[in-house]
């Protein structure tokens, strides 16, 4: 991978700490972005922003629970204050899932903190990074990371539900933003 490709870029990737988000957040960095990577986890989460600082590169974190009220709108001002811009997001954050948590299974609070997570959390965020981005005449990206399970069941029907929900989010914001030069994928 060639570095330098997103010198000058800012992002704030969720789900940082572990999985797809730790692996977003150090591919950005290793291509010049600063990044400020958010997750539930605090100390594997510090100890990513200190893998990549180590490296040499520009990574901080802030620990955030999206299943608190107000949380994604407290969390994006507060990389906003890290970075002064934003002009990456990715959510990437999503609860541990079992292949217990069937129909059958599943409880009414996973199931509640799947969909406010990825859902409501993908809507919130690319809300308040898309107002952030037109406001400051940034032609940013926002994506938003789902899963096969959006369009076939697995067992999964919290997960599923969520990741079905979070392509229709994506859709909605694209045909929002992309007239303002902001890219939803």
């Amino acid at each position: 991978m060639a570095e330098g490709l997103l010198t000058g870029e800012t992002a704030l990737v969720t789900g940082g700490a572990s999985g797809i988000g730790r692996g977003i957040a150090r591919a950005l960095a290793r291509e010049g972005a600063s990044v400020v990577l958010a997750d539930i986890a605090a100390e594997p989460g510090a100890a990513v922003e200190r893998e990549l600082g180590a490296e040499g590169l520009r990574a901080s974190f802030i620990a955030s629970d999206l299943t608190r009220a107000g949380e994604p709108a407290r969390l994006f001002e507060a990389a906003r204050e890290k970075l002064g811009r934003i002009s990456i997001l990715v959510h990437a954050a999503s609860p541990r899932r079992l292949e217990s948590q069937t129909v059958f299974n599943v409880s009414d609070e996973e199931w509640d903190q799947m969909l406010t997570v990825n859902l409501k959390g993908a809507f919130q965020l690319g809300r308040a990074a898309g107002a952030h981005m037109r406001a400051e005449g940034i032609k940013g990206k926002i994506l938003i990371v789902t899963s096969l399970h959006a369009e076939t069941p697995r067992n999964l029907p919290h997960y599923s539900a969520a990741k079905a929900g979070m392509t229709m989010v994506m859709k909605e914001l694209a045909r929002a933003l992309g007239p303002h030069g902001i890219r939803v994928n």
